[in-house]
């Protein structure tokens, strides 16, 4: 059973991480580890942690059930590696390595070691698309047609874009797609099942960054389906909070549509009908997206705990660092780019 929970990296959004495991009773967490000394004092006071552990050896030797890695892709493998080798479960942080590449050794070492690798990808854990998954999962839509999401977070015009929170977003030379459409891609697959192939045209609006922060990504699902991600950092939409859900969805099939707007509220509307009706359900405006980081803790304890795989278990999430890196390939070439049988991600 997991109880004893290490936590490392002291991060932006690491913050959402120690807040829903300090609100789980079950839990418990031993201790954190943080290159960030100041930051390291300053999360065990807020947090209520009695160990900051001095060296990964230390936080090893302490024996913790599994560990939440929260740091920049560039330390996690090295960090995950050794944890692998003394058989601790681990939580890894989108993006998840440096590359695909790096991902899949991950992977392979991981099962080698007979040790579960999840990846903390909490976008599907959002209320609204759990909501949504399950309409469709009844057949309210019948054979879906086109699924298209309008990404609108707001936050990336001007000179200083970025750096009130997250400033390192500036200097990443693959940023829309890496760092916020890669939930997209996984909300995408959830909902609507595998992709087979992509065609994108990336751009980037605001100079003062090195990556792209706008661009279109058409996807082609093996169901016949298809799908749109239209993505503008430096654009709004409707909502109190553009960060709740970042955007706008809209599910199109034969008997109708499923529309999301940027209040978290779900619609549905019958083909035929001239007027949608809102599909009334609760969930916790708590953190970030909804109580995401907390719902997606929850679920992946509540599946180690009964033996079962948890939603996005490393193996499957390689997929989606896979068809990051088919968009990149294809706006650079101006191609689709399709999924070979062979080719498992």
């Amino acid at each position: 059973m997991v109880k004893n929970i290490a936590i490392i990296g002291t991060g932006y959004f690491s913050q959402f991480h120690y807040a829903a495991w300090q609100r789980m009773e079950s839990i418990n967490i031993s201790g954190l580890y943080t290159l960030d000394a100041d930051t390291g004092d300053e999360f065990c006071q807020r947090f209520n942690i009695e160990t900051r552990y001095q060296s990964l050896a230390e936080l090893i030797e302490s024996g913790p059930d599994l560990v939440d890695v929260v740091v920049p892709p560039q330390a996690q493998f090295e960090l995950l590696t050794a944890l692998a080798d003394h058989h601790i479960p681990c939580i890894c942080q989108k993006p998840f390595c440096e590359d695909l590449q790096q991902a899949r050794q991950a992977v392979d070492y991981f099962e080698e070691h007979k040790t579960p690798l999840v990846v903390h990808e909490n976008f599907r854990h959002q209320p609204w698309y759990q909501l949504i998954k399950q309409c469709l999962d009844d057949n309210r839509l019948g054979e879906i047609y086109q699924i298209t999401y309008r990404l609108r977070p707001g936050d990336g015009q001007g000179p200083d874009a970025y750096l009130a929170r997250q400033p390192y977003f500036r200097d990443q030379p693959e940023f829309l797609v890496r760092e916020t459409a890669v939930h997209c891609i996984d909300v995408f697959r959830f909902l609507c099942g595998e992709i087979d192939g992509v065609f994108a045209d990336l751009v980037q609006l605001n100079p003062v960054i090195k990556g792209e922060d706008a661009g279109l990504i058409l996807l082609r699902f093996k169901n016949g389906a298809r799908g749109v991600i239209d993505g503008n950092r430096l654009s709004d939409h409707a909502s109190e909070n553009p960060r709740l859900t970042l955007g706008e969805m809209r599910i199109e099939g034969t008997n109708g549509e499923i529309t999301l707007d940027g209040s978290g509220r779900v619609w549905w509307r019958q083909h035929g009908e001239p007027l949608p009706g809102e599909i009334n359900y609760s969930w916790n405006d708590n953190d970030f997206g909804g109580d995401c980081v907390y719902l997606t803790q929850q679920h992946i304890i509540e599946r180690l705990n009964n033996g079962l795989t948890p939603d996005n278990v490393a193996r499957d999430y390689l997929l989606n660092r896979y068809w990051e890196r088919e968009v990149y390939a294809s706006s650079a070439e101006g191609l689709w780019r399709m999924r070979l049988p062979v080719d498992k991600g």
